[in-house]
């Protein structure tokens, strides 16, 4: 099976030699081979055809000309085919559409509709035609997406992306491997691929047949079967992720992931039909645009603000709010600045800047490094695309652009309606339109290197207190401290000579005052920050040492919940002995009570977000990593992608403190695809502005305020 290329240029008067690179230039005519099999099971009579108008359908294409590079499959899935022509075959795809008359041979010679199958597109890269499958489908995608914003992908680049995005072995082919020969196959792939095609058959059938989408999809200018196609690859491969184990199998049956993929598939609808409803996207051109700003809209349940007193401590109110962010690119294109997030804080008021937390941590080779508030970032251009490098991590942004001049916001999919329920709210102008220059962003960003962070290590009431020691006796001065005798506090001394560390109050003298004693004497004063330390820290009250094994012990022994991004998600460490680190973590859907406690969701809409899943540990840079493949109600929550996976480690604080803090792992190659008017509205001043206002809320903040710049 191979792509075989042979000479037959003569150009003008002039012979011209051409490579076995699979294509020619302009006024260049090539011939090119290709054959392989169709494979699920082998599939027999798929229509294969070279994909020359890219649309993800065999159809007549250019002048008729695609019909001649159509076949069908044969027995064990084979095809073969000759393409004569100018076109560059590298930029092109292969299509296999499996049709209710097509045949796998794993169904015994009934055909699709017989066995009861739906019909399906399989996809591969036109320079790897050796096997169209549901894997080569998923890789094909990976370029289609990429060269929508400009970028181009090679093949392994596109299967390294699909491989890390799906948690598959990195020694794993997708593309080349006839997985359903038994001399050379492997049955853990072959089970992978055929979950995979049951998902994209329902799935491309489920979005065809949607009412909504074929409408959004026609008065866009769109082809509603290829959206359909694209949309289905991708949502198969978040899916994918959930499913497969720390192993690369697949941890529950094809029949099992085919129907979770429908219903997840069936929920996110509308979020599809929106994507489809949007105008036609260009590739835009960020090197210009982004020194105009580019801004995120959105409706957060609850946001941080300060509390207004003296010292400010951070407060939170709960939502739904609207928050508006942003980034910036300086007159030089050298910089990225990122801006200070801003929401309304009151029903009817005016947007207010939010609170500013310690910087995070970041896992370098010199152990874990605390990071920058500054934000600003170096930032590279390489021509659609742009590397973003902030010191600690670099990440490759690609993106596009759509032109809303004339629609509504309510066209937009950014109104929630009686019959229409959005991650948005109900506008006060539904029908207010876009005005000329309003432009809307989807891009993707791609983590260059893993990226471990860790948050919250030197969080607190962040609040500055002042203290005097005589002797060994601290007396503290802070307002509404909240403390008791014998309670642990972890103190970061920024002036004087008194030592950081954790102390037991030894006596609260009333609501605003308590003192801890020293072990060593001096005469002092100055002021101190306290901290809140980790989920397991180095306080006087815990006897034990701080290792992430007595971590995970201690939680269990605990049994009680614990929880991440505020209350969103809950946590309950729990033994196993079949995981790698002898513990796994059962998560559970979390939610604020009346009070603003955190509780379990205990509604039957949350029951479907319980999952457990194996924790393991890993030794990176000189550092125990404790980890665990993210959650659906975490990605959910937090409108995350696959390669993202929570992490403890044990740190450092500014107080010389140890404890145990968690956080993410962003696993490098992985692409986050950030679509505007999914779950933010993404795009120029102009774009979210408009948005803003059929909201009814306050104008937004001006960029004097949303961004320092010099």
């Amino acid at each position: 099976m191979k792509l075989h290329t042979a000479i037959c240029i003569l150009v003008l008067a002039f012979l011209t030699a051409c490579g076995g690179g699979g294509g020619g230039s302009a006024g260049v005519s090539v011939t090119t081979s290709f054959s392989g099999k169709v494979i699920d099971g082998y599939i027999k009579n798929a229509k294969v055809c070279l994909d020359l108008n890219s649309n993800l359908k065999c159809d007549d294409g250019p002048g008729e000309e695609e019909e001649k590079y159509t076949k069908l499959s044969g027995v064990g899935g084979s095809y073969s085919f000759t393409y004569t022509g100018t076109r560059d075959v590298a930029a092109l795809h292969i299509i296999a559409e499996a049709t209710s008359e097509s045949m796998d041979e794993d169904d015994g010679g009934k055909t699709f509709a017989q066995a009861g199958r739906n019909a399906v597109s399989l996809l591969t890269p036109a320079n790897a035609p050796e096997t169209i499958t549901p894997l080569t489908t998923l890789v094909s995608n990976q370029q289609i997406s990429a060269k929508e914003e400009g970028k181009t992908l090679t093949v392994a680049e596109a299967e390294s992306r699909v491989k890390v995005s799906a948690n598959l072995p990195t020694n794993l082919s997708l593309t080349g491997n006839d997985y359903k020969d038994s001399s050379k196959g492997n049955s853990d792939t072959a089970v992978i691929a055929k979950a995979v095609t049951l998902a994209l058959a329902d799935t491309q059938s489920t979005i065809k047949s949607n009412t909504e989408f074929t409408a959004a999809a026609k008065d866009s200018g769109k082809v509603s079967s290829t959206e359909a196609i694209k949309q289905s690859a991708t949502s198969v491969l978040t899916e994918l992720k959930k499913s497969i184990n720390s192993d690369g199998k697949l941890a529950v049956t094809a029949a099992e992931f085919q129907t979770t993929t429908k219903v997840t598939i069936s929920g996110n609808i509308q979020d599809i039909v929106k994507t489809a409803a949007a105008p036609k996207s260009d590739v835009w051109d960020m090197a210009s645009y982004l020194k105009k700003g580019m801004y995120f809209l959105r409706i957060n349940d609850g946001a941080w603000f300060g509390d207004g007193n003296t010292p400010e401590q951070a407060k939170r109110v709960t939502g739904p709010l609207p928050s508006i962010g942003g980034v910036k690119q300086s007159s030089d294109g050298k910089k990225f600045y990122d801006a200070t997030d801003w929401a309304i804080k009151t029903v009817g008021g005016l947007y207010a800047k939010t609170y500013q937390w310690p910087a995070d941590y970041f896992l370098m080779d010199a152990g874990w490094v605390k990071g920058s508030n500054d934000r600003v970032s170096t930032v590279t251009m390489d021509g659609n695309c742009v590397t973003i490098n902030n010191g600690f991590s670099s990440q490759e942004a690609c993106g596009k652009s759509k032109n809303w001049a004339g629609k509504t916001v309510s066209d937009a999919g950014f109104c929630t309606t009686a019959t229409k329920s959005t991650f948005f709210k109900t506008c006060i102008s539904p029908d207010l339109k876009f005005p000329e220059d309003a432009i809307s962003n989807d891009f993707s960003l791609t983590t260059l290197s893993d990226e471990y962070r860790l948050w919250s290590i030197d969080n607190g009431p962040n609040a500055t207190y002042t203290y005097k020691q005589v002797g060994k006796v601290i007396t503290i001065t802070a307002p509404n401290h909240g403390f008791d005798v014998n309670w642990d506090v972890i103190l970061d001394f920024k002036s004087g000579a008194s030592v950081d560390g954790a102390y037991t109050v030894a006596s609260k003298i009333d609501d605003n005052t308590f003192t801890v004693n020293s072990t060593t004497a001096s005469n002092t004063e100055g002021t101190v920050v306290r901290y809140w330390g980790g989920w397991f820290s180095a306080v006087p009250s815990n006897k034990k040492e701080v290792t992430l094994e007595n971590f995970m012990q201690s939680m269990v022994e605990g049994n009680n919940y614990s929880w991440i991004n505020s209350c969103s998600t809950a946590v309950q460490f729990v033994v196993d002995k079949t995981a790698p680190a002898g513990y796994s973590v059962s998560w559970s859907k979390g939610k604020e009570d009346k009070n603003g406690n955190c509780a379990l969701d205990t509604s039957s809409e949350a029951k479907k977000y319980i999952q457990t899943t194996k924790l393991s540990i890993d030794t990176v840079k000189g550092q125990k990593v404790l980890s665990s493949v993210s959650p659906d109600v975490y990605r959910i929550t937090n409108d995350k992608y696959s390669g993202v996976y929570i992490i403890w480690s044990v740190v450092t604080n500014s107080a010389g403190v140890k404890g145990v803090y968690n956080g993410e792992l962003q696993k490098s190659s992985v692409k986050e695809e950030i679509i505007s008017g999914t779950k933010q509205a993404i795009g120029n001043r102009a774009f979210v502005e408009t948005i803003n206002k059929a909201w009814g809320y306050a104008d937004l903040p001006a960029d004097s305020v949303l961004f320092t710049m010099p």
